[in-house]
C-alpha cells in the first residue's frame, strides 16, 4: 500500500507504532503457524484475540492494546508466510486503527487510521500524544532481541521492509 505524502507524520508514526509492539509481534511469532492458520480459516476470531490478549499482557496494559476482529493469511507453496491481524490501540485518547503484518523473520505494520479526542492540534503535538500513550500503556521491558526483525509501513511493491 504506497502511502500518501501529504498525511502529515503518518509514516514517522508507522515506526512509533511499529516500534512499540515489537515485543508482541516476536510473541505471536511463536504461536504454532498452523494454530493461527487453522483460526483464521475457521475465522474463530474469540482465539484470536485470546492469543493476541496473550501476547500483549507482558508489555501493554490491559486493553490498550486488542485485536481488531480481522485476521488474513496468505499461504501459497514455495513462498514465506504472511499472518496480517487487525490491531486496536486506545489509551489516553488516542486511538491507532493498524495491520500488523507477521512473516517468519520480519513484522510491518500499516496504519489505517489516528484519531486524538479533544481539541484540535499540529501534527507533532498529535505525534507527541501518541508517544506519550504509547509510552504510558507500556508494562515491562522490551525483548529488544527477540523483535529486533520489525519494520514500520509497506513499501510499493507490498513487500516487506526490515
Amino acid at each position: 500500500m504506497k502511502k500518501e505524502k501529504h498525511l502529515p507524520g503518518l509514516l514517522e508514526r508507522e515506526k512509533i507504532i511499529g516500534d512499540a509492539v515489537k515485543s508482541v509481534a516476536a510473541e505471536l511469532r511463536l504461536v504454532d503457524l498452523d494454530i493461527m492458520a487453522r483460526f483464521i480459516y475457521l475465522e474463530q476470531h474469540a482465539n484470536i484475540a485470546d492469543l493476541v490478549a496473550s501476547s500483549c499482557e507482558l508489555f501493554f496494559k490491559e486493553n490498550t492494546l486488542i485485536y481488531g476482529a480481522r485476521a488474513d493469511i496468505e499461504l501459497k507453496w514455495g513462498e514465506i508466510p504472511d499472518v496480517v491481524l487487525d490491531l486496536e490501540f486506545h489509551h489516553q485518547g488516542v486511538q491507532v486503527f493498524f495491520a500488523l503484518s507477521l512473516r517468519p523473520l520480519v513484522a510491518a505494520v500499516d496504519v489505517h487510521a489516528i484519531t486524538f479526542d479533544g481539541e484540535g492540534r499540529s501534527p507533532e503535538d498529535n505525534t507527541a500524544r501518541l508517544m506519550a500513550a504509547l509510552e504510558d500503556a507500556r508494562i515491562g521491558s522490551p525483548n529488544t532481541l527477540a523483535a529486533a526483525g520489525i519494520a514500520a509501513g509497506f513499501n510499493d511493491d507490498d513487500s516487506r521492509a526490515g
